[in-house]
């Protein structure tokens, strides 16, 4: 799968599944400035973890097992 590719599936991953972005976001963050620079978190963490993604899981389930581990990261940075 070339850059380009791969991109483009992850793009359109993650915005088929965005809503589980802001449901974390919004468990782990009262105000809206850290809410978007907890989802922006998870995002990079997100496509830095892609090149390992396999297709034994759904992108979901994924997805949220990441989103919920940068979200306790982040948490816990906060307090």
């Amino acid at each position: 799968m070339t850059r380009n590719s791969a991109q483009g599936a992850f793009l359109t991953s993650l915005d088929r599944h965005r809503g589980i972005l802001f449901k974390v976001a919004d468990a782990y963050c009262r105000d809206a400035a850290s809410r978007e620079d907890l989802v922006q978190d998870i995002v990079l963490q997100l496509w830095r973890a892609y090149p390992r993604f396999d297709d034994r899981a759904r992108f979901s389930t994924w997805m949220y097992r990441i989103a919920v581990n940068v979200a306790i990261s982040f948490y816990r940075s906060e307090r």
